[in-house]
C-alpha cells in the first residue's frame, strides 16, 4: 500500500479484503453526490427563471393591469390587496462613476460617501499615526472610494422625481417605475 492516504483499489483488488465493496460504496456515494449536484444546478436555474418571471409580474404586468383598470389598489377575489408604489432601483456597478460625477456636478454630492484608505506595511504603526495628520507630506498616495448607499440613493431619486426633477436614470441603467405590492 502507498505511504499516503490515496488507495488504488484497482491495484489492490486481488489482495485487499473488501476492496471491491469499498470501490462499490465509494462509486455509489460519488454517483449520489453528482446526482444531487445536478439537481441543485437545475433548481438554481429554475430559481433564476422564477425570479425573472416574478419581476416581470410585479414591475410590468400588475402595474399595467391596475392602470388599465384605472385604480391604484384592488382587492382580489381571494382577498389579497394589490397596489403599486413607485420605486427606483440602485445604480448598477458599471454606471457608478458616471452617476457619481453627475450627482457631484448637479449639487447632490451630499449623498455621496467618500472613503479614504491607506495601507502600511506591518509594524509601521508610528508612521500610520503620523500619516493621519500629514498624509501627503509623508509621500503616501491615498485611495479614495466613492459610494452612495443604495437605500439613500433610492430615497433621493424617488424624492427628486416626485418633485418633478428628472435624473438620467436610463443613462445609468437604473430601474424606475411602479412595482406591485401584494398583501
Amino acid at each position: 500500500m502507498a505511504d499516503n492516504d490515496d488507495v488504488d483499489f484497482f491495484e489492490e483488488a486481488d489482495t485487499a479484503t473488501g476492496s471491491e465493496k469499498f470501490k462499490a460504496d465509494i462509486t455509489n456515494k460519488a454517483r449520489e453526490y453528482r446526482l444531487i449536484q445536478g439537481q441543485m444546478d437545475e433548481l438554481k436555474s429554475q430559481m433564476k427563471e422564477l425570479a425573472t418571471r416574478m419581476g416581470i409580474i410585479e414591475t410590468r404586468e400588475l402595474p399595467d393591469l391596475l392602470r388599465q383598470a384605472g385604480v391604484k389598489e384592488i382587492t382580489t377575489l381571494e382577498g389579497l390587496k394589490v397596489s403599486t408604489k413607485f420605486i427606483v432601483g440602485a445604480i448598477p456597478a458599471e454606471s457608478k462613476e458616471t452617476a457619481y460625477q453627475w450627482l457631484d456636478e448637479n449639487g447632490h454630492s451630499d449623498i455621496i460617501k467618500r472613503n479614504l484608505s491607506l495601507q502600511f506595511a506591518k509594524g509601521d504603526t508610528e508612521q500610520a499615526e503620523k500619516a493621519a495628520e500629514q498624509l501627503r507630506e509623508l509621500g503616501f498616495e491615498p485611495t479614495t472610494k466613492l459610494d452612495v448607499n443604495a437605500q439613500t440613493f433610492m430615497a433621493f431619486a424617488r424624492d427628486q422625481i416626485t418633485n418633478g426633477k428628472m435624473l438620467p436614470l436610463d443613462q445609468w441603467g437604473c430601474f424606475y417605475g411602479d412595482k406591485a405590492v401584494i398583501k
